[in-house]
């Protein structure tokens, strides 16, 4: 009787291997971002690009309070609506503040379309 020779099989994406017992979190993360990089050198999987967006504007005050009060708003009303104090937004529109990357995004949300916004932020709560 012949001896049969057995071997693990591999997967055919390295991606898909998981990780050896006894790895934390961050090992399994690395173990993982290995087996994508040896995938996509083999050509078996290939890598997304995706487009970061331009950071907002740096200086919204120039047009912030003419945008607020086009569309209908009291600076207590879109303090309300960005969760900041009203004096935030009396600082921004003054120029002696200027707001933070994500409150930036979020103005020039609002300046985009200053509706869309409103109906948006009602949306999600």
């Amino acid at each position: 009787m012949k001896k049969q020779r057995t071997r693990n099989p591999r997967p055919a994406d390295p991606a898909d291997t998981p990780a050896p017992p006894g790895f934390g979190r961050t090992g399994r993360e690395l173990w993982h971002a290995l087996g994508a990089a040896e995938s996509q050198a083999r050509g078996l999987m290939t890598l997304r690009t995706i487009t970061v967006p331009k950071p907002p504007p740096a200086r919204p005050h120039l047009s912030l309070g003419r945008i607020r009060r086009r569309a209908g708003m009291s600076q207590g009303v879109l303090a309300g609506y960005l969760n900041v104090s009203v004096k935030t937004v009396q600082s921004w529109e003054q120029g002696t503040r200027s707001p933070k990357a994500g409150e930036a995004r979020l103005l020039q949300l609002f300046a985009v379309d200053p509706v869309g916004f409103r109906r948006w932020v009602e949306r999600v709560g």
